[in-house]
Parts: structure tokens; sequence; C-alpha cells
């Protein structure tokens, strides 16, 4: 009986053995490089979204806001699959209808004659890092109600001064220039003639407003 007892005891400890084994074999250990990880988002994307725009080479070449918005800020470059694309504004309008501001970041540097044609904008921010803003660019800008267009500026007032210029009309022929050089003359002479012109009176300009400010001050 004892015998009997002890091969009992020893087929129980054979099994639970067996058990082990079986168990052992089923754990799947997984590492870090077996691990698919979402990307992040790129958060340049967000400012490109409402933006119609191509890749041109190493350039991001902006054209026109295809999306209902009313606030916009524009990037002098944007991280695209882990690229950086430099910011391209040469064909730059935002003639958006409902877009009330827009603000260019620091490191942009000029903006093409009519970027503010047949737009609603009534707040600019531009950022010290622009080398001219001429007056028929704001003269583009259409006051709502009898209230004024509200230009924020990064620098002093000195500063503005020495990069505000008044714009010399060129008289552009398809013999001497581009298409789009020729249309932009056309369009600057139209604008003359209806009685068009820019009004100091009509703005109001703000000094020494940092990126930071001019986000604050949206939100009024």
């Amino acid at each position: 009986m004892k015998k009997n007892i002890i091969t009992l005891c020893t087929l129980l400890l054979v099994f639970s053995l067996l058990g082990c084994e079986k168990k052992k074999s089923e754990v799947t250990f997984v590492t870090n490089a077996d691990i698919e990880e979402s990307p992040e988002p790129e958060p340049e994307m967000d400012f490109l979204e409402p933006m119609d725009y191509e890749i041109v080479g190493n350039s991001i070449k902006l054209m026109k806001v295809q999306k209902d918005i009313d606030y916009l800020e524009i990037l002098p470059e944007y991280m695209i699959n882990g690229e950086m694309y430099t910011t391209d504004l040469s064909e730059l309008n935002l003639g958006k209808l409902g877009l009330k501001t827009v603000v260019f970041l620091d490191g942009i540097t000029e903006l093409p004659d009519n970027v503010f044609n047949g737009s609603d904008i009534q707040h600019v921010y531009f950022p010290a890092s622009m080398a001219c803003v001429y007056d028929i660019q704001l003269d583009y800008m259409n006051p709502e109600n009898g209230k004024k267009i509200e230009v924020f500026y990064e620098g002093d007032e000195n500063m503005w001064n020495s990069i505000f210029t008044v714009y010399e009309i060129k008289n552009a022929t398809f013999d001497n220039s581009t298409p789009e050089e020729v249309g932009a003359s056309w369009a600057h002479k139209l604008n003359k003639w209806v009685g068009g012109g820019y009004d100091p009176d009509e703005y109001l300009y703000y000094y020494n407003i940092s990126l930071e400010q001019m986000r604050i001050l949206e939100n009024r």
C-alpha cells in the first residue's frame, strides 16, 4: 500500500512539472522594439490645416485660406513628416471672408503687395523681423462700422517708421514684367482710381507688443 502511495505521488509530481512547462511555453516577452509607437502629431500641422499650400523643393508655398476661421497665425517655417520647410508667402492672399485677425510670427520678413486684398481683416500683427511694410498693403483692409484697423507691431515706433514705406505703383507691362506683376500693378491702379489710398486716420498702431500679449489681446 505504501508503495502505491509513493507511485501515485510520483505521478502527480511529474504531471505538475509538465503543467509548469506548458505554461512557461505560453509566455510571450514583449520588448520595446516590438511596440509600434504612434507618432506624435506635429503642432505645425494645426497651423497649416486651414491653408491651401504646396511643397516646392525645400519651401512650402502658402496661397490662401480655404476654411472658415476668424484667427490665423502664419509661421516662418513648418515641420512636415519630420522635414523642415521654409515658408514662401510670395503668392499669399488672405481675402477670405470672416478672417478677422492674422498674426505673422517672428522670422517673416516680407509680404506680397496684395496680401490683404479682398479680406475682412481688422487686426494684424507684424513681427520685428519685417523688413518692409507698404502703405498700399494696409490700404486693402477696410475698417468695419466706423472702427479702426488695429496694427500691432513687436518693435518700437522708431523701428516701425523705418520699415513703413510709401508704395510707388509700377507701370508693369507684359514686355518687362511677369503676368503676376502686371496683374498686381493693375489692381493697385484700380484701387487708387476708385477712391482708395492709405488714410492714417483709419488705423490704430500699437508698439512693443509681444506675441504673447497679442494672443491675450485677441481674447478680449
